[in-house]
């Protein structure tokens, strides 16, 4: 989830280690004419279910426990329909294969030790990366669902986060960079400019009152640090709170995720 800084958690794409698992050596051996790890050629013609229960069988997970996965796969692909699985260290790929490189739509699942937390993705691949629109699920709890290039997110995309905290609007290198709105569970939000995931320039913030009312402020930050809050008073002017320390007696900023205990406008 968010974290103190208005953070969500840094996903930094990372790649796992090439390798070979027994799930595709293990694929080609039942497949005459194919013996390396790599597919030449065309799209292997094997069906979705023989290489769900190969990677089950070789996971050592319970097979009734995977079915659900299974009976997913088969509606989203089609039982007999033209696809392929493939593998790094620990990853299991079914989808669409051309050469052994996934091609189109497809589901990856990562690792339980993934050093990124990271659980599965589902969506679209472009020459073996996660490349156009897709989800990507954190063991966390966290859920991104929108563009990708070249593996990372990055372009439009909401993010959600296991504390019912929401970012929607620009991602870039994997952080929220750009504009974008995070609506809190508890219903406070920020509207405007973001730098590697923290709040950056001025923008449009909805917090609460130790009444339980919610006030709209504008309020500049610098990296993650606000700097000023105003609010509109009755005469729709602008006001500048008196003394930032004053009102934000949370002693490390508003980004720390107290709530004020009260907004008084000078």
């Amino acid at each position: 989830g968010a974290d103190e800084q208005l953070q969500a958690p840094g996903h930094k794409g990372a790649h796992a280690p090439a390798g070979v698992s027994p799930h595709i050596a293990k694929l080609t051996k039942s497949m005459p004419g194919k013996s390396g790890p790599g597919f030449d050629g065309e799209n292997e013609k094997v069906p979705v279910k023989t290489m769900l229960q190969i990677a089950v069988e070789d996971s050592g997970r319970d097979p009734e426990v995977c079915q659900p996965l299974m009976d997913q796969m088969e509606k989203i692909f089609g039982a007999d329909n033209v696809s392929g699985l493939c593998s790094k260290v620990g990853e299991t790929f079914v989808g669409n294969v051309v050469c052994g490189i996934p091609e189109g739509l497809g589901l990856l699942e990562f690792p339980e030790d993934d050093h990124m937390g990271r659980s599965q993705y589902r969506g679209m691949f472009d020459e073996g990366m996660r490349h156009g629109l897709g989800v990507l699920r954190w063991t966390d709890g966290t859920i991104y669902e929108g563009e990708f290039r070249e593996n990372r997110p990055r372009g439009y995309g909401v993010e959600t986060y296991a504390d019912g905290g929401v970012y929607s609007g620009q991602f870039c290198d994997d952080a929220r960079n750009g504009f974008g709105v995070y609506a809190f569970a508890d219903g406070r939000t920020f509207a405007g400019g973001w730098l590697d995931s923290a709040p950056h320039g001025t923008g449009i913030e909805t917090i609460m009152r130790s009444t339980g009312e919610m006030q709209e402020v504008v309020a500049t930050y610098e990296d993650g640090e606000l700097v000023s809050m105003e609010v509109l008073t009755k005469n729709n002017s602008m006001q500048l709170f008196a003394d930032l320390d004053e009102i934000l007696n949370y002693a490390e900023g508003r980004a720390k995720g107290a709530r004020l205990e009260d907004l008084k406008v000078s």
